[in-house]
Parts: C-alpha cells; sequence; structure tokens
C-alpha cells in the first residue's frame, strides 16, 4: 500500500484534484492490478519532464524537458530545464523493478 501512495506522489500528482469517488477508482484499479484502467490514466515520466521541469510559469505542452535542448529530437523538442541537471531526481523514485507490472 505504502508503495502505491509513493508512486501517485511521484506519477499521478493530479489525483490531489480528483474527487473522492475518482480517487477510490483509481486505487481500487490500482490495488486490484487492473492494468487495463491503469494504462487509460496515461502516467508516467511526463509529470517530472514536463510539469515539474518549470520553475516560473507554465510548461510547454509541446516540448519535454531534459538537461540540454535538443531540438531535433525525433518526437517532441527537448527543452532544457535547470531542474533536470541529471538523473539523481529520477533515483528517488520509489518504483524499481516492480514498475515492471505495469508493462
Amino acid at each position: 500500500m505504502i508503495f502505491y501512495l509513493l508512486w501517485f506522489k511521484f506519477h499521478f500528482p493530479q489525483i490531489e484534484f480528483a474527487t473522492d469517488s475518482v480517487a477510490v477508482e483509481i486505487a481500487k484499479a490500482a490495488l486490484d492490478n487492473d492494468k487495463v484502467t491503469v494504462r487509460k490514466l496515461n502516467i508516467g515520466c511526463l509529470v517530472c519532464h514536463r510539469e515539474k521541469a518549470v520553475v516560473h510559469g507554465k510548461p510547454d505542452m509541446n516540448s519535454i524537458y531534459g538537461n540540454n535542448d535538443i531540438k531535433d529530437h525525433p518526437e517532441t523538442p527537448v527543452r532544457k530545464s535547470p531542474l533536470l541537471k541529471n538523473s539523481l531526481m529520477c533515483g528517488q523514485l520509489p518504483q524499481g523493478v516492480r514498475m515492471s507490472i505495469w508493462k
């Protein structure tokens, strides 16, 4: 249970704005290992590499953020963020090997 609370904190901060009934439905899907429902939530790396990568203002929703500008990135331009200097933040994630259950 603690694992899922930490997981939500990092990968699905939008849960904070969900109604109680929606939060219960999402938690139930996670605890029941309902992969079909959880996949529909589109939870992933974009929380940090988009929403949490900007200090002031709103992130560019057509870009992702990293430690360098990569304008010719294959799918989406990468913009430099002063907050994403290295992968130390990623190393703090609680997922480890257990995230393989969502693949």
